[in-house]
Order: structure tokens, then C-alpha cells, then sequence
């Protein structure tokens, strides 16, 4: 018999990007294990997300060493570029707000861009479950970053609003070759750490929260027996 566990374990987190409408200094932060995240469903349980933000920030060593060969990203539309952070709104997707489980559909795009070229990831997805990044590149959806949730930790924020802080990222094989490619470049490796992710989800109003398990029936005691009343008899 399969034993799945939950751990939850209660903590504080601090937003540093303000998305409208998603605000509150009194939100409540938990970070789950990855064994808790890795078995949850999404099903029923998944909440309809409406918007948000998904921003991902280059850490400063990689970042260095992308200026050092010319490489930088470029602003998209529906996307935009602030220093070594690229945020992309969301639109759609669903997750279970318990633990953000799930995927966030962004409207936007990731632009590499060197030497006079282009690399664009578009439709951005960035799914918690399958734990990657992808986008649209030629007309067909390829992985863009890995990601790792071990140290994820998510608040409850006003308005039906939730987010995702302590995502990691590290570049995928296909991106770093066709990056490589399209860019003209070698700077580009599998398993790059690129940074972290911050996720700020809107859900739809009136939505169902996530399912609690239901309580097991009580076990009768040893030499003891167990009666039903049913109503009118």
C-alpha cells in the first residue's frame, strides 16, 4: 500500500515586485515538500487563474557572463525587461492554491537576443507539476528552463491572489543548443543556473478552494459492535 505524506511548514515570506492589485502585508507563507507537490492532483482541485505576473530574475553571475559575449534580453510585446528580470502577465492556467500546483499561461514572451539576432519563447508557461519553463519557438512548444521547487514557498495575498517565491531555474539541453544556434554563440550549457521565478496568480472569484481529504469512518473497538439509526423508523 502507497503512504503519501504532507508536510507543511509555516513561514513568512516578503514580495519585492508589487503587481496591481495583489497586495497585503498580513499574508500567511508555507513551504511544502517536494514529495507533497510531486503526488498532489490537479483535477477538481485546480482554481481557474484570471491573471498575474510571472517574473524571472537572472542571478548575478550568469548575468555577467552572458554581458561578457553581447547576450541580453530584449523587451517583447506584452512583456517587459527591468534590469536582469523579464516579467510576462499571465492570463490563464490553474492551480491548486493550497501549494501552487499547476501551470501559469503568460501573454508575453522571453527574447534572447545577440549579434543582430533573436531567440523568442513565446506563450510562456511555467508549470509547477511537470517543473519546467516552456514557450513557442517555430511554431512548436519547446522547454526553455528546468525548474526546482524544493525551497517554494507560496502566500495567501488580498483578492484571491497567491504567490510563488524561491523557484530556481536552470537551462534545459534543447534551449541552451538552440540558443546557441540562433544566437551564434557557445555561451550558452545544459543545466546554466539562469535564477529564480516569482509567481503572482489572480483566481477567479467564487472559484472552489482546493478539496480537503475526507475523514476516515471510526473503527469500532474490539468486542464492541456498532448501530445505525436511520430517521423515521
Amino acid at each position: 500500500m502507497r503512504r503519501n505524506s504532507t508536510v507543511a511548514v509555516v513561514s513568512g515570506v516578503c514580495l519585492t515586485l508589487a503587481f496591481a492589485g495583489c497586495g497585503g502585508s498580513d499574508s500567511k507563507s508555507t513551504t511544502a515538500t517536494p514529495k507533497s507537490m510531486k503526488n498532489a492532483g490537479i483535477g477538481s482541485q485546480g482554481r481557474p487563474v484570471v491573471g498575474g505576473s510571472v517574473t524571472f530574475t537572472t542571478n548575478a553571475e550568469t548575468e555577467a557572463r552572458l554581458a561578457k559575449d553581447g547576450i541580453k534580453f530584449a523587451p517583447a510585446k506584452s512583456s517587459s525587461v527591468k534590469g536582469s528580470s523579464v516579467i510576462v502577465p499571465v492570463s490563464s492556467g490553474s492551480i491548486i492554491v493550497s501549494n501552487l500546483i499547476g501551470s501559469a499561461h503568460g501573454r508575453g514572451s522571453v527574447v534572447f537576443a545577440a549579434n543582430g539576432k533573436k531567440v523568442a519563447y513565446t506563450n510562456i508557461v511555467v508549470n509547477t507539476r511537470l517543473r519546467r519553463v516552456s514557450g513557442v519557438v517555430n511554431g512548436k512548444r519547446s522547454q526553455l528552463y528546468h525548474m526546482s521547487i524544493n525551497n517554494l514557498k507560496h502566500a495567501n495575498l488580498n483578492g484571491g491572489s497567491y504567490s510563488g517565491t524561491g523557484i530556481t531555474t536552470t537551462l534545459s539541453k534543447q534551449a541552451a543548443s538552440r540558443l546557441n544556434k540562433g544566437l551564434d554563440v557557445t555561451t550558452f550549457k545544459k543545466g546554466l543556473k539562469m535564477g529564480t521565478i516569482t509567481m503572482v496568480v489572480v483566481t477567479k472569484k467564487g472559484a472552489a478552494p482546493a478539496a480537503k481529504p475526507a475523514k476516515p469512518a471510526p473503527t469500532a473497538k474490539p468486542g464492541t459492535t456498532t448501530s445505525t439509526t436511520t430517521a423515521g423508523k
